[in-house]
């Protein structure tokens, strides 16, 4: 699972088989509804009962608390952080590492970053790219943002840790795992004030 920080939470359900398609997107709605609450709760919140959204549909938190919802192939989860970790945003994604085609691949990461994520993570690699880019979208985008792939370009260290280069932003913290092949991704961002003391993590990403 992957490694976060104190007062930073993540909260995965598995659902359960057999229903039909609009059920089950229905059915990962409320199960990553009732992962975010499980990590408000757990992080001491005293109002879980319901997390609103917007009118894009993006979830919203209480004060005090952000976080990201979710789901893929049966799973839904949600990264969940107190305003008390020095983190003013997340980003998660939850990914069936299935083998991404190699038109899509290219579409995600030039050759440089897929080269540098292969080290990182063999075979999925370009599942990887996939999650970190997309939990980046989500911790970074504002209401009126928009990413493409091609504007988030990642590095990674010879350990595994990966780093956001581009767009630049400071005090952005990438973490991931990679288990039962299931991608966990989490974009985590420093509040300015977080980011001026030298912390929460001094900008460091882990894998």
């Amino acid at each position: 699972m992957l490694r976060l920080p104190e007062g930073v939470t993540w909260i995965e359900l598995d659902l359960p088989g057999g229903e039909a398609a609009r059920d089950r997107r229905a059915a990962e709605h409320r199960a990553g509804r009732a992962a975010a609450r499980a990590g408000l709760a757990s992080l001491g919140c005293a109002t879980t009962r319901d997390v609103a959204s917007t009118r894009r549909g993006a979830p919203v938190f209480p004060p005090g608390f952000t976080g990201s919802i979710t789901h893929d192939r049966g799973r839904a989860a949600a990264l969940v952080a107190a305003s008390s970790s020095g983190y003013a945003a997340v980003g998660a994604d939850l990914h069936a590492a299935r083998g991404v085609d190699e038109r899509t691949a290219r579409y995600v990461g030039d050759p440089q970053e897929r080269d540098a994520a292969r080290r990182a993570a063999g075979a999925e690699a370009d599942d990887l790219l996939f999650a970190l880019k997309e939990a980046v979208f989500k911790a970074c985008c504002g209401a009126d943002e928009w990413y493409e792939f091609a504007d988030v370009e990642l590095s990674f260290d010879d350990d595994g840790a990966a780093h956001l280069l581009r767009p630049s932003r400071t005090g952005v913290e990438l973490r991931w795992a990679i288990s039962g092949a299931v991608v966990r991704a989490a974009a985590l961002v420093a509040a300015p004030s977080s980011v001026a003391a030298g912390g929460p993590d001094e900008g460091r990403s882990h894998r």
